[in-house]
């Protein structure tokens, strides 16, 4: 494999003003509130409301995973090729942000329904397919600026729990809070058009706070399969690649499976699940800066460590509880907890880039996080 052996230097510390790094932030809630609107609710929409059966959307599912699997680790190889006078990451996020909020809002706006099942299943595996397609490359390309823009441990602790809690605010906070709210006021067609426009607006927002270095463009192109050897070869990646799997599966667990719990469990209405939701998240978002300063005084590693040991152990009461107000008193404690396994991930990606860049000289940020959409 041909490659420039030069050892990379990483650039020095440079401050990113707060008001930057505020607007770079909403793109991520923009990411957010879409992603998790349509994990939450897709399922729901088109078996309950649209009448697709079950198993018929379990085919669509299947045959998305196909392509689910692939567009990753490619989107992330083009990124980092790309040159243009607008930059790598700031031109597919320009470019993309009114395709993938209109593809995202024609998800919800099936022209068929279950008098049609076979055309309402290609439309749904059609419509998927591209609003993930378009969906992975401006998040990846958000996500990719992260170890550019911001350089040590100081200031990506800084910078990333500003990150993560207006996209947990904005983002997760509004699609848990105010989606169930919006469709049963205002209907489906309403959500879609106003969660789209918010996600487009957003995206937008988010080019004032972008900042890119021509310095970390690739000189050299490299093939696919020369950035994925390089990639899957570097041990350290791979267990951040782990880590960034548990701390994906827990907090989509806990999310996912709340709805049950409080059915199965505690026998309690929908109104008083979003109690428990809100407990959860708005914990996990307040502890975002009590645990930047964790991470700065003890590391990033030694900091995901105590969060995920103490969040499991803050989980056992759950097989205790016997009522709301317990139940939401322990959530609170263990989102407290969530919210160091949240900020890491983003701190563990940005020190796998600087160790490659200094080993390689290349700076493959959009490599790594294609591979990491790959496995999450």
């Amino acid at each position: 494999m041909a490659q420039d052996h030069h050892v990379g230097k990483v650039t020095e510390s440079v401050e990113v003003p707060l008001w930057r790094t505020i607007f770079y932030s909403l793109g991520n809630a923009a990411g957010q509130l879409t992603y998790a609107t349509f994990n939450g609710f897709i399922q729901y929409f088109y078996t309950t409301v649209k009448g697709l059966a079950p198993h018929w959307v379990g085919y669509g599912w299947f045959a998305f995973g196909f392509w689910n699997a692939v567009n990753d680790p490619i989107a992330g190889w083009l990124s980092d090729r790309t040159r243009t006078r607008w930059g790598r990451r700031r031109f597919y996020i320009g470019l993309l942000a009114i395709p993938t909020s209109v593809a995202f809002s024609l998800v919800w706006l099936p022209p068929f329904d279950k008098s049609n099942p076979t055309a309402l299943l290609v439309y749904f595996l059609v419509i998927i397919s591209i609003y993930d397609m378009l969906q992975t490359v401006i998040i990846l390309n958000q996500d990719a600026l992260f170890p550019e823009m911001y350089q040590g441990t100081g200031s990506r602790a800084s910078s990333a729990s500003v990150r993560q809690f207006i996209g947990f605010v904005f983002g997760n906070g509004a699609a848990v809070a105010l989606t169930p709210v919006i469709y049963d006021r205002f209907g489906w067609s309403a959500l879609a058009v106003l969660w789209g426009s918010v996600a487009a607006l957003l995206y937008f927002a988010s080019l004032f706070g972008i900042r890119e270095s021509p310095a970390h463009i690739q000189q050299q192109k490299f093939t696919l399969r020369d950035q994925m050897s390089v990639v899957l070869g570097n041990w350290t990646f791979l267990i951040v690649l782990g880590i960034n799997f548990v701390t994906r599966f827990i907090v989509a667990v806990l999310v996912a499976g709340m709805p049950f719990y409080a059915d199965y469990v505690l026998f309690i209405e929908g109104s008083q699940l979003t109690l428990l939701l809100t407990a959860l998240l708005s914990a996990a978002g307040a502890s975002l800066f009590f645990w930047q300063y964790i991470v700065k005084r003890y590391g990033t590693r030694r900091s995901m460590m105590v969060s995920m040991g103490l969040a499991a152990f803050l989980a056992t009461p759950l097989l205790f509880v016997a009522n709301l107000a317990q139940t939401m008193a322990v959530l609170s404690l263990l989102g407290f907890m969530v919210g160091g396994m949240i900020l890491g991930p983003d701190l563990l990606f940005g020190e796998v880039v600087d160790d490659d860049y200094v080993r390689t000289g290349v700076r493959r940020e959009g490599m790594y996080r294609g591979i990491l959409g790959f496995i999450y």
